[in-house]
């Protein structure tokens, strides 16, 4: 069970980085380098992917009737799922 508490923390930190990139689009002159493509694929490709792979270990969790707040906290739980609905219809927009 405590994977799934270091996936969840590891999926926050790629939203961040979805925050990050989603930021940098705005600004006039982004900065580029590796630090920056880095953020980007982290944002953009790999954010999508774990925040879906999360939910779906938790939802199997709750089927199997597992507590989950004794392993993750429920703010990080809300959270990576703002971060899921806002990359899910950046996604299809």
């Amino acid at each position: 069970m405590r994977w799934i508490g270091f996936l969840s923390r590891v999926a926050f930190i790629c939203n961040v980085c979805f925050l990050v990139a989603t930021v940098v689009k705005w600004i006039p002159n982004p900065p580029t380098g590796e630090l920056m493509s880095a953020i980007v694929v982290l944002g953009y490709l790999v954010a999508v992917w774990i925040n879906a792979i999360i939910f779906l270990c938790y939802a199997l969790l709750l089927l199997l009737k597992k507590p989950l707040k004794q392993h993750i906290p429920l703010w990080l739980i809300f959270v990576n799922l703002l971060f899921l609905i806002s990359e899910l219809i950046l996604l299809f927009k």
